[in-house]
């Protein structure tokens, strides 16, 4: 992914923990919104993904049956009427059953997650695989395409005005560059902190760090919120692992046991769990 990122003003720096993660999600949105308009192609041209070595092969998925699914897209029966914005008015606290259909946001589209053994260790590079691929194992896009109307300005409550989203994009100044499966990094050495007149001006492409995106949730939230990341950044981290009460190998997420209760206020003990299962699995497989 090549994302241009300059010196930040004091002022500007409040926007770019959101814009940081945000970037990803409308670089999708950008990316796909464009590709519909010439016929739904994947990230890269026809040609460069029916060259690329198929992942899910017998031995792959041995080891991860769960590798290139995705659940089915249930189309809204408005047909071409129907708006995102129309996904803003069920109540924020809902579980998503009450989502008009095409919001991608119903538990019932999601289904039962599978068991796992307690010793499970995810697959945490399945979704970049699979976003690097441009296709699930059935042959179809992934991520999904998504509409046009995501790249307008989009209010808290789905209206036209306020788009918190994009203000801490402009403020920030983060430019979006190149894809999410770009393999490389565009960077502005003369930008960086404590840099000196005598470092190269202009930007640079370099190898891309490896980065492994974490996040904790609840099992509620894995229909809308989760699937969500999956299906638009997620696949733009090296390795995407969400921590949750609920294991489900196809997100995937995990339930991992920590002391005390399972509380707000007690997150702490939480991400405690969470680097300690990071540390013990993951450390040496990535830069960040």
């Amino acid at each position: 992914m090549h994302v241009h990122i300059p010196f930040f003003p004091k002022k500007q720096r409040r926007c770019i923990v959101v814009a940081s993660v945000t970037i990803l999600m409308w670089t999708h949105f950008i990316i796909t919104s464009v590709l519909e308009d010439k016929g739904g192609e994947s990230h890269d041209s026809f040609e460069s993904i029916t060259n690329k070595q198929n992942p899910y092969t017998r031995t792959a998925l041995a080891q991860n049956p769960y590798l290139g699914w995705q659940p089915n897209l249930t189309s809204s029966p408005l047909g071409s009427s129907f708006s995102w914005r129309q996904c803003f008015k069920a109540d924020p606290k809902s579980d998503g059953t009450d989502q008009p259909a095409g919001c991608r946001e119903n538990p019932n589209e999601l289904g039962d997650a599978p068991t796992v053994e307690k010793d499970w260790i995810p697959d945490v590079t399945m979704v970049r695989t699979m976003a690097m691929y441009g296709k699930d194992r059935d042959g179809n896009p992934f991520p999904p395409p998504l509409s046009n109307e995501l790249c307008e300005n989009i209010g808290v409550a789905g209206g036209k005005n306020g788009d918190t989203n994009k203000q801490c994009l402009s403020q920030a100044m983060i430019h979006r560059t190149g894809p999410l499966t770009s393999e490389t990094v565009s960077i502005t050495p003369s930008n960086h902190y404590e840099a000196t007149a005598s470092v190269e001006k202009g930007t640079i492409d370099v190898s891309a760090p490896k980065i492994m995106c974490l996040v904790y949730t609840m099992a509620n939230a894995h229909a809308n919120r989760i699937r969500g990341m999956r299906e638009t950044w997620a696949g733009g981290c090296n390795g995407f692992l969400a921590f949750s009460t609920e294991s489900d190998p196809r997100l995937p997420t995990i339930s991992l046991e920590h002391e005390g209760p399972e509380s707000y206020d007690n997150m702490w003990q939480k991400v405690r769990s969470i680097w300690r299962f990071v540390g013990n699995n993951y450390l040496n497989e990535f830069d960040w």
